[in-house]
């Protein structure tokens, strides 16, 4: 249904701008903070500054697949990233965050109400808490150009600003590897751009070794900085020459100052630290004299381990514990015709009936298990495109050529088949390759380097399993059934036992957008799961999404939401022969890799009609124009018409009604005139008003007592009914069709209580998905009503976007879960190319 009385929740036009090098571990924790703000940016886009880090590609490969818009700005530093997000948004507000820090939910609200309120403030900075390897909290001061030169004290790289100041400034000077701040806030202070700082630490600012600012202090590149900022504000500089001297030198005797107070303060800790090393010795010797020593071994002071065997004759080797619960999550790619290694147990207990043939390889022939007598290095005897899944456990280590093993698994793997491999991090010499045939131990990040060398790095992903005390135990040969479930299902990265890797070997395809089931074919791609790489779609357009509600021809039609089929037809055959039509989830994606086409349109209709499937759908499949259906779930197995649609017939329909409606709504007493069809459109209004912020069951009670009042006939029109569980099957199995979610009961979410919000938005994505048997990733705000709190709910429900009302064209940054829309009503109907032509100018 259209927008309503709640409308579309101001969400500040700000763009949020995330810099990465060479920060994936941190970098989620990061694009967290962004999304969960209180007021919800309108643009988010991560900025890549040239990382080589595979795990951060992986993390920057996998939030594009997610629908995260993603640019990359080579390797020019932090200035370079940030004139990159800025170039890519629009925004009117800009922040910046670094990968490494954290912001308070409240910061964007907190920063962007005050430049709302006063349009002569430039930016708005505030204080900021550390964290990691320090502790304390700094505030900014407002700066001017003696202070910000004389002190450094410039407002940090978060503060948000007004898109005119970065502008005006040319942006950050890109030949500065650092110093960028420093430079840009001299530049704003000489333009006389001016804000204010918050008292409130809302930025947590993340204090670690190896990060950038502690390379810039270092005194070589301190002062070759200090030289070039010089030389660039020279004008300045010499005006405000003898001040700048004056502050300077007051700045460096309190430098002076603090350095002697902290010196104090480290030499009254060593002190205090000498005295509690003497201490502790003391208290050693006395616990020694008794017997009791420092660590109780007890069984395990040895030089032996407990077993020879890994743990099996005590139990289950702890290792197994790991690569069963790793092939335990990935049992729905052990399927069709499988390849293991040495033996078929894991291909038979986890892939069951979904395997169609397996076979058994192994280098030695004397093993009788073996269907397969090959080198795993060089396996020429088998085809490639052979097997659909290959598994390959604790093998690795036992082979001198790793990367050759992992390129023919690749090879004999089919288009979209699944190579799961596990290889010890820790692990006795193994008895049987012995010491010169046992060759190789893995990290995480030695897994993703060889698999790199083979893979895309979207179509691998490599997980650590165990910590120091399962590798103790597994060292001294115990067993999974010595250790409790909390001990082994801890996971300390830094203490891995086993790395396993899920690997997907990609296809090559000449449809870059292939979800909706129609595309327009361009240059070949790779699509590997995640990303699309097309280069002929290299350059970013916007797009837009258009949203129907109902494709009938009715009266009456009191919110304007009826386009008669033929008129549909129009409209999608103007959009076929003139635009470039696109599904939905095909747009987010474009959009998260910055390749919308040009001429990108996205066809959505809300609240699930039954001419959306017998009407809409026949049009769009036969004009090959894809689109996406928003279902609310709520009784599907029942065939029944929306509450508004019942109001709606009793009000303008009805040939009689009694002259006057007494109802309670949401315990409000209502009486309404409805002698006249003027009263009777009134009470309507008014009633549409009254419940649009109630709950399913209040809803329900309304549209009961109303039916009860005027003794209208209460069976569902084939005119006005939604869509039943069985129509919505047969829809989502057309092809270009995609169902979406509409909540449960089309609630107004912002009205509801947090607990409804999350029925409302999570149930009705389980009930889609129970009935499609698929992933339900779009939605549909019902209204178009949303706040901070319902955007939370739907994005903790792992939705890839979702759609709102408010008419405005889709970019590259535009916040997945916020897209906008453009709905056609009947004032579109006769003017449809006039209008696409002013939304795409």
């Amino acid at each position: 249904m259209a927008s309503a009385a709640g409308g579309q929740m101001t969400v500040g036009r700000i763009a949020a701008v995330i810099t990465c090098h060479d920060l994936g571990r941190l970098l989620l924790e990061a694009l967290a903070s962004v999304e969960r703000q209180t007021r919800p940016p309108a643009e988010i886009i991560v900025v890549d500054g040239g990382s080589s880090e595979i795990c951060t590609r992986q993390v920057l490969a996998r939030l594009e697949q997610e629908g995260t818009r993603v640019a990359q700005a080579g390797g020019g530093g932090a200035s370079a990233a940030r004139n990159c997000g800025a170039r890519l948004t629009s925004a009117e507000y800009l922040v910046w965050l670094d990968a490494d820090d954290v912001l308070d939910p409240g910061y964007f609200e907190a920063a962007a109400t005050r430049l709302d309120a006063d349009p002569g403030i430039d930016f708005v900075s505030c204080a900021m808490r550390a964290f990691g390897a320090a502790t304390y909290v700094w505030s900014p001061s407002v700066p001017t150009f003696v202070e910000a030169v004389s002190t450094g004290a410039v407002p940090h790289a978060s503060t948000m600003l007004r898109r005119r100041l970065w502008e005006t400034v040319a942006g950050f000077d890109e030949s500065l590897a650092s110093f960028e701040l420093l430079d840009f806030w001299a530049s704003a202070i000489e333009h006389g751009f001016h804000g204010i700082i918050l008292e409130e630490p809302l930025l947590n600012y993340r204090v670690r070794t190896g990060s950038g600012y502690r390379r810039s202090i270092q005194p070589e590149t301190y002062l070759s900085r200090l030289e070039h900022f010089y030389a660039k504000h020279r004008a300045p500089v010499e005006r405000h020459g003898l001040e700048l001297i004056q502050r300077k030198e007051a700045f460096l005797l309190s430098q002076r100052d603090y350095w002697r107070t902290l010196e104090s303060r480290a030499l009254s800790l060593e002190t205090e630290l000498e005295r509690l090393r003497l201490e502790i010795a003391d208290t050693v010797r006395l616990l020694e004299s008794r017997g009791v020593p420092r660590v109780d071994w007890g069984d395990l002071r040895r030089v032996q381990p407990l077993s020879q065997y890994w743990g099996w004759d005590r139990g289950k080797p702890i290792d197994r514990h790991y690569i069963e619960g790793f092939l335990e999550a990935h049992r729905a790619d052990v399927r069709g015709r499988v390849l293991e290694v040495r033996d078929s147990v894991y291909t038979q207990r986890f892939g069951g009936d979904a395997v169609t043939s397996h076979d058994v390889l192994d280098i030695d022939p004397a093993n009788r298990q073996a269907t397969v007598v090959a080198d795993l290095r060089r396996a020429d005897a088998i085809p490639a495109d052979s097997y659909d899944c290959v598994i390959v456990t604790q093998t690795l280590q036992l082979i001198d050529d790793v990367a050759a093993v992992v390129s023919e698994c690749a090879r004999i793997l089919r288009t979209g088949g699944v190579l799961l491999v596990t290889v010890p991090s820790v692990i006795r010499v193994d008895d049987e390759g012995g010491l010169d045939g046992d060759f190789w131990r893995w990290t995480e990040a030695s897994a993703r380097k060889l698999f790199a060398g083979v893979f895309p790095l979207d179509a691998f992903e490599v997980t650590s399993y165990g910590n120091v005390m399962t590798c103790a135990a597994f060292l001294y040969g115990m067993s999974v059934e010595e250790l409790t479930p909390a001990e082994l299902d801890h996971v300390d990265s830094n203490f891995p036992l086993v790395i396993a890797i899920r690997a997907v070997k990609p296809f090559e395809t000449t449809e870059p957008y292939v979800v909706s089931g129609f595309s327009r074919p361009t240059e070949s791609c790779v699509a590997s799961g995640f990303s699309r790489t097309s280069e002929s779609l290299s350059r970013t357009f916007r797009a837009a999404i258009l949203a129907y509600h109902r494709v009938a021809e009715l009266t009456p039609d009191s919110h304007s939401l009826c386009t008669p089929p033929a008129v549909f037809r129009d409209h999608m055959a103007h959009l076929r022969d003139n635009f470039s039509p696109i599904g939905l989830e095909d747009l987010v994606l474009a959009a998260a890799s910055g390749r919308i086409p040009e001429g990108a349109v996205a066809i959505t209709l809300d609240d699930g009609y039954l001419d959306a499937f017998t009407v809409a759908s026949p049009i769009l499949t036969d004009l090959g124009v894809p689109a996406t259906f928003f279902i609310n779930s709520d009784r599907l197995n029942a065939e029944h018409e929306r509450w508004w649609d019942i109001l709606e017939r009793i009000f303008l329909s009805e040939p009689a009604l009694p002259p006057v409606l007494d109802v309670t709504v949401g315990g409000q007493d209502l009486r309404m005139p409805t002698a006249t069809a003027a009263e009777r459109s009134d009470a309507l209004t008014r009633l549409n008003r009254t419940a649009w912020p109630l709950d399913a069951n209040a809803r329900r009670q309304l549209v009961g007592d109303v039916k009860a009042w005027s003794g209208a006939d209460g069976s569902p029109r084939a005119t006005h009914r939604v869509v039943t569980g069985d129509e919505v099957r047969a829809l989502a199995s057309r092809p270009g069709h995609a169902v979406g979610s509409h909540t449960m009961h089309h609630l107004a979410l912002t009205a509801q209580p947090m607990d409804t919000k999350r029925r409302e938005v999570f149930e009705d994505k389980a009930a889609l998905e129970r009935l499609l048997q698929q992933r339900v990733r779009l939605f549909s705000y019902p209204y178009g009503d949303v706040d901070a709190e319902t955007l939370t709910v739907v994005n903790s429900a792992g939705f890839l976007a979702a759609v709102t009302v408010e008419a405005r064209l889709v970019s590259a940054g535009t916040n997945r879960l916020l897209l906008p829309r453009y709905e056609i009503t009947t004032a579109d109907q006769g003017r449809f190319p006039l209008r696409l032509r002013e939304i795409f100018s």
